[in-house]
């Protein structure tokens, strides 16, 4: 319990993310989740990476720590995105973060919530708590720099998405969003088009 303490304090709130961490997906048996979610260029660790005893050995820090910034030798979140993303970087992959890939908004949609931002009409839209397994990205990348200008953006600041089919696609907002998603939240606060 005390290396439990340590490195992560609150295990329960910890415990659903960790299993989206390559780690936790390696020690499921998706070995491809998990090269998904680090990169390409992170193949050959996780192949060397067959049981959960090898995973433990190997890589235990990169692999489970490294997206909760919260195992020694890795350092912050950005860091791990700046490692697994090398072929990208500043650029990093939106699939790297959310937990769907890349969507288009139904063109009808896309109009009318054009027509809301052109009118300046973004605050009538009714606010919606969703979780962030049902966020659908709209632009394949963000930017380090981005990610890193938004961390303290005021909550004022409208997230804008637009619901279709029960998932919701974002609009404005995928730095403020992705950095939510990297800090832990599992449901976030977005203002949506229904």
């Amino acid at each position: 319990m005390l290396l439990a303490q340590e490195y992560a304090p609150d295990l329960t709130r910890l415990k659903d993310k960790f299993i989206q961490t390559p780690l936790g997906l390696l020690m499921q048996g998706e070995g491809s989740a998990a090269i998904d979610r680090l990169g390409l260029d992170a193949k050959g660790r996780v192949q060397a990476m067959s049981s959960p005893e090898a995973a433990l050995q190997t890589g235990m820090d990169f692999m489970g720590g490294g997206l909760l910034g919260m195992t020694k030798g890795v350092g912050t979140v950005y860091d791990f995105l700046k490692q697994t993303n090398k072929d990208t970087y500043p650029k990093i992959r939106t699939n790297k973060i959310f937990k769907n890939d890349v969507g288009v908004v139904p063109k009808d949609k896309r109009q009318q919530i054009d027509n809301i931002i052109k009118l300046g009409k973004e605050s009538d839209l009714p606010t919606n708590t969703v979780n962030v397994n049902d966020l659908i990205p709209t632009q394949k990348n963000v930017t380090a720099q981005n990610l890193s200008d938004v961390k303290n953006v005021s909550s004022s600041e409208p997230i804008l998405a637009v619901k279709d089919n029960g998932k919701y696609f974002i609009i404005d907002g995928h730095h403020r969003l992705s950095n939510q998603i990297l800090n832990g939240q599992n449901e976030v606060q977005i203002k949506v088009l229904k």
